[in-house]
């Protein structure tokens, strides 16, 4: 049997409202991430939810999970984290990147400067002391782990993907692995 090379990453929960899931009720989502083992360090694909302003924290009532405890009980240890990717920048999906400051984010260049605009995230979440971001355009980027991950070649490609969301579409980056030879 081949190895288990993809771990699901629980980091907790939050409720939708109704007003946004075009329902008459709210939504529990799930706040997943995904780690990515390779022999020259894990990929964690999504880091769970950052903390926001009071008024955000009251519309989404998040429950989090610790991200290293989370880990943990992923069987990952934290340490061997060696690249972080999201799959787009909006506070539900980066918020533990401040845990692993100085490692590579790899992000669609488009991404990162729409997050740096108002109303997008949470601030915090994208600019932390140690932020370093790997920004790439479209899907003929693959994620090579030369950089100072020193992963020989990871077994990741990014690509940029537009998802229909009633009238507007989100750009964000999706993950897909295959077998490195």
């Amino acid at each position: 049997m081949e190895q288990e090379r993809i771990r699901r990453i629980q980091f907790g929960w939050f409720v939708r409202p109704a007003s946004e899931t075009g329902t008459a009720a709210p939504r529990v989502e799930p706040l997943l991430g995904y780690a990515v083992l390779h022999e020259g360090g894990t990929i964690l694909f999504d880091t769970g939810m950052a903390e926001a302003d009071p008024e955000t924290e009251a519309h989404y009532r998040p429950h989090r999970r610790d991200l290293v405890e989370a880990l943990h009980e992923a069987r990952i240890d934290p340490a061997d984290v060696r690249l972080l990717v999201n799959s787009h920048l909006h506070l539900d999906h980066c918020g533990g990147n401040h845990r692993f400051p100085r490692r590579p984010v790899v992000v669609q260049r488009i991404e990162l400067a729409n997050a740096r605009r108002p109303d997008y995230t949470v601030p915090e979440a994208i600019d932390f002391e140690g932020a370093r971001y790997d920004e790439i355009d479209g899907e003929d980027d693959d994620v090579y782990t030369d950089r100072e991950a020193r992963m020989e070649r990871a077994p990741v490609s990014l690509f940029e993907r537009r998802r229909p969301r009633s009238d507007t579409s989100e750009i964000g980056q999706a993950i897909r692995c295959r077998r490195t030879e």
